[in-house]
């Protein structure tokens, strides 16, 4: 397999086309690293400060020069920088599909160089737990597409991180909303009060209903509440239902591979 790649840094946007498995991974452990530079085929690339790092299969039958040269050359598929053309994401998706998330998931720049200590803080902002976001992503199930439960779990953290806490309640009780069908159930206060019967279930059980009685009614009412005279903003401690969450995305988990 061989891919291309688009570069967005500080200074400017570029591509490489046709890189083999290993010289792929030489860029993402530059990435990941933080380094200013990787050398490719005798190519010294700027890697400082890399603002987008985004990976495409190559799956067209053309080879990778062939290709290229053929987008670089038509106006309506390339895009101009200073003295030089690249190719942007939208163009590369017609040579194959994008892998970035299985390649580098959410990881930024440098990451590999933050100490301990930056990475607990920024593990405290998650409102999802990464791993568990990674077991969701990895998820292999011809019944559900899950695409759409991850893409709320990474608006959820996102938002959380940014202190956007009436966005946190809201996309929380849109989770609510859909995940029922995988458990075979309609809606969910069913999954709360008949998930695994009567008897099975019972620590599930007792945080669905607490997701099911105080989060949903908490988003309802950033939902539904009109404007009044005075208003007091949601905190991170009112949006706080992190452990209820998880259980609920892990039993979709275990049921689901």
């Amino acid at each position: 397999m061989l891919y291309n790649l688009y570069i967005s840094i500080k200074n400017g946007r570029y591509n490489l086309f046709g890189l083999s498995a290993h010289k792929l991974q030489k860029v993402i452990d530059a990435y990941l690293n933080g380094e200013k530079t990787v050398t490719i085929n005798g190519t010294k690339c700027i890697m400082e400060d890399t603002s987008s790092l985004r990976i495409f299969q190559h799956d067209v039958e053309q080879t990778p020069e062939a290709a290229s040269d053929y987008y670089l050359n038509n106006i309506n598929f390339r895009k101009k920088e200073f003295n030089y053309s690249y190719l942007p994401p939208r163009t590369l998706l017609l040579m194959g599909k994008e892998v970035t998330d299985q390649m580098i998931q959410d990881n930024e720049y440098g990451i590999r160089k933050q100490t301990p200590q930056m990475a607990q803080e920024k593990y405290k902002q998650n409102y999802v737990n990464e791993e568990r976001l990674k077991e969701l992503r990895g998820i292999s199930n011809g019944k559900f597409d899950f695409s759409k439960l991850v893409k709320l779990c990474e608006e959820l953290n996102s938002n959380y991180a940014n202190e956007n806490y009436l966005s946190v309640g809201m996309i929380g009780r849109t989770i609510l909303n859909h995940v029922p069908p995988v458990f075979n159930l309609k809606t969910f206060e069913e999954v709360a009060s008949n998930y695994g019967g009567l008897k099975d279930h019972k620590s599930f059980k007792k945080s669905m209903h607490h997701l099911n009685d105080s989060l949903k009614n908490i988003a309802d009412s950033y939902l539904h509440l009109q404007i009044r005279k005075r208003e007091t903003l949601p905190n991170d401690t009112q949006v706080n239902f992190k452990q209820d969450m998880d259980l609920l995305l892990a039993e979709i988990i275990r049921i689901s591979e």
